[in-house]
Order: structure tokens, then sequence, then C-alpha cells
């Protein structure tokens, strides 16, 4: 597993498009069942990468939890669900 240095959410949802063989965030969007206008809020720094939407994106992915966060650049070790997970409707 590669460590990251900083919390970079750009690098996993790139990450997440490649995976997924994806061309857009709207077709990301839709394989992760979150809204498109979460993941620009993402991309922008407006709203962090909460559980509930990493476990979406284990689940679009199979990719491990670990994984997902040292893309992100999350170096915590712990971490917890908070709010509730936007849907993409």
């Amino acid at each position: 597993m590669l460590t990251h240095a900083h919390y970079d959410p750009e690098r996993l949802l790139e990450f997440l498009k490649e995976h997924l063989n994806l061309t857009s965030d709207a077709d990301l969007s839709k394989a992760l069942h979150i809204s498109r206008a979460l993941i620009v809020q993402i991309r922008e720094g407006r709203r962090p990468v909460a559980g509930g939407v990493l476990i979406l994106m284990h689940e679009a992915t199979q990719i491990g939890f670990d994984e997902l966060r040292s893309l992100l650049g999350d170096r915590r070790r712990t971490w917890r669900m908070q709010g509730r997970i936007p849907s993409a409707a």
C-alpha cells in the first residue's frame, strides 16, 4: 500500500475514474451512486470525503478502505462516519 503525504481528493477521484474505465465525473457519480454536485464539491475542497462515500467507493470498486484512504492522503489511524450520504437524485 502506498502512503501519500497530503490530503488530495483529486488524486482519489482520478484514480477511481481510471480504475473503473470512466471518462467523466458524471459517469463516476453514476458508478458511485452519488450526485455529480457532490463530486464537484469534493474536488473543490468544499466537502470532505466522508466515511459513507468511502463505503460507496469500496462497493463500486472492491478496493480496500486502507488503500482508498491512502490514495486520499488520509493518514489518520481511525475514521468515523459523519452525516448522511447525499443521493444521486
